[in-house]
């Protein structure tokens, strides 16, 4: 018998002082309370894991405005390395979706290095990274 039944069952008998409302009342009362320890719980996690996004997950310069500055990533090299990407997946017949992975890989690894590198560490990154990609998204073997 749960705490209801539990309440019902002794509102019921003729020396109980409780009516059948008191006890519904107190019920709704206290599934209220419970909303409220459930939306209060709910909310605290939601500001930790904001929290956290903002102090581990964050990238002040993930996609700087200023793409081209001196030993950082020039938007030249990241198109030709869009395209040369799309170029090595479309002759081996890989699906489209490791470009995005492998891109994705590319501009977070850039911007955990503070988007500063050489046309050769672009270069030798953007291998690696498709490489990665294809190990984590394809099932076919490339010959």
């Amino acid at each position: 018998m749960g705490k209801g039944e539990e309440r019902i069952a002794v509102s019921r008998s003729p020396c109980s002082p409780l009516s059948a409302e008191a006890v519904a009342r107190a019920d709704e009362c206290s599934q209220e309370e419970d909303q409220i320890a459930a939306t209060s719980l709910l909310v605290s996690v939601v500001k930790a894991m904001i929290r956290q996004e903002e102090a581990v997950y964050a990238y002040a310069s993930y996609r700087p405005d200023d793409c081209c500055t001196s030993n950082g990533i020039k938007e030249k090299w990241r198109q030709d390395i869009c395209h040369w990407t799309y170029s090595v997946v479309d002759h081996f017949d890989l699906s489209r979706e490791t470009v995005a992975i492998s891109l994705s890989l590319f501009d977070r690894y850039m911007a955990a290095e503070g988007n500063k590198c050489t046309g050769e560490t672009a270069l030798l990154t953007s291998l690696t990274t498709l490489f990665v990609a294809v190990k984590l998204n394809e099932k076919k073997t490339i010959h």
